[in-house]
């Protein structure tokens, strides 16, 4: 994962897949919007022997939460348990 940044100072995530024999490259670029825990492609493309896929990053890491809040309650580890967990 890498992190880019378009003109206007947008920032984004940046993965790159290998070009891998039997990977399906159908799969990496299939239109998953409004799915829960999946991050849109907001573009894709390719690099060499990779693929290419942009997202939309998160406002900040969990580890970032942590350090800045402390440790989640128990109600709020329950209620982000699932989307981390799958």
């Amino acid at each position: 994962m890498f992190e880019a940044e378009d003109t206007a100072g947008k920032k984004a995530a940046v993965k790159l897949v290998p070009q891998a024999p039997g990977t399906d490259p159908e799969m990496l670029f299939i239109d998953l919007d409004g799915l829960r825990n999946v991050v849109p492609v907001i573009d894709s493309g390719e690099h060499e022997d990779q693929w290419v896929l942009v997202m939309h990053r998160a406002e900040k890491s969990l580890r970032t939460h942590l350090q800045e809040h402390g440790q989640l309650s128990l109600n709020e580890a329950v209620a982000v348990l699932p989307d981390v967990a799958v």
